[in-house]
């Protein structure tokens, strides 16, 4: 049971930092949001990002693209949370083997 939530954890901060690194790139390139597809993952990533607004400036380049820390921020606190649930998750995975 522990590996099948260690292997869903791991999908689910893949997806996360997956997102969050495709809106990273499209807002440093300045995409359109005229497009469905950025619409959607801008939309979609916002809740994502909701805790860390305003944690550091976002510079851009004639108002267009934007190189956006708060975005590699909430990667690097995503990520390091998922190692510290991780190793918690394995901890307790080794307390149960020993018990048995």
């Amino acid at each position: 049971m522990s590996r099948l939530l260690q292997n869903m954890t791991y999908m689910l901060v893949s997806l996360i930092e997956l997102l969050l690194s495709v809106r990273f790139v499209a807002r440093l390139f300045g995409a359109s949001t005229a497009a469905p597809f950025v619409a959607w993952l801008y939309e979609n990533t916002e809740p994502l990002l909701a805790p860390f607004q305003y944690v550091f400036p976002s510079p851009s380049v004639k108002g267009r693209f934007v190189l956006e820390f708060t975005t590699l921020f909430a990667i690097f606190v995503y990520s390091f949370a998922a190692y510290l649930v991780l190793e918690v998750m394995g901890m307790f995975g080794t307390l149960e083997k020993k018990k048995k």
